[in-house]
């Protein structure tokens, strides 16, 4: 699966409230969404990947790399991150779960802005 770079803008440390370039306020809530009806779960903790599934019309494998350099690689085998590799509504689910559940060193997510 081949991951798309996204970095932490400003700083060394992964916030996915100011990712590059920013998430759209769409895919924020969709994410909220499948994240507080519970369709995210983590398969696979490593200390700096992550393999989180996200249940939808059908589960959605994610994966998270995060860098030294504050960096980390996204990927989803949705068809939308397939047309156009950018943070899904997936991805951000996953993200929010991540960070929730204190795996990545930022604060807790907002919904959208």
């Amino acid at each position: 699966m081949e991951g798309n770079q996204i970095p932490a803008a400003g700083g060394a440390t992964l916030a996915i409230d100011s990712l590059e370039p920013p998430v759209s306020r769409k895919t924020k809530l969709e994410g909220v969404g499948f994240y507080l009806h519970g369709r995210v779960g983590l398969v696979a903790v490593e200390p700096r990947r992550i393999r989180a599934v996200v249940r939808s019309s059908r589960p959605y494998d994610v994966t998270v790399v995060s860098g030294e350099s504050g960096a980390a690689a996204v990927a989803c085998d949705c068809i939308a991150f397939r047309e156009q590799p950018a943070v899904c509504r997936h991805i951000w689910a996953a993200l929010i779960k991540i960070q929730n559940e204190g795996l990545l060193p930022a604060p807790v997510a907002t919904a959208a802005r």
